[in-house]
């Protein structure tokens, strides 16, 4: 099993005894995840330091191993991160767009009847 402690993730130092702030602290969904597997960049919930709590954060890293794939996981308060965690401990963000920024799409620009193709950029509210 990997090291969680002092270390980098996605290129930046994580403090071993800090937490990400309750800003970003959500309640995470009540079933259990078993075999899932989550995609680079992908948006989701997990157990940061393994605790009772779910915080919102992006895969950073895919390893394949021979009991499974684990995660690096880069939350999305000041840069925290931590790697090497296991698919139990995460779970797909629901308030991530179900559109990945990239993608391509054709659209109706204002809900006229002409369609335009364009790029996913990014949620907006």
């Amino acid at each position: 099993e990997a090291s969680r402690a002092g270390a980098t993730c996605g290129g930046s130092e994580r403090a071993a005894a800090s937490r990400p702030s309750p800003g970003n602290k959500t309640a995470g969904p009540s079933r259990k995840a078993t075999g899932a597997s989550f995609e680079l960049n992908q948006r989701v919930l997990a157990r940061y330091h393994g605790g009772i709590e779910w915080w919102k954060g992006r895969v950073t890293k895919v390893v394949d191993g021979p009991t499974g794939a684990w995660y690096d996981v880069s939350y999305d308060d000041a840069g925290e991160c931590e790697r090497a965690l296991p698919a139990i401990f995460l779970r797909e963000d629901p308030d991530a767009s179900a559109l990945p920024p990239g993608l391509r799409v054709e659209v109706r620009y204002r809900g006229r009847h002409q369609w335009f193709k364009a790029r996913v950029d990014g949620l907006s509210n």
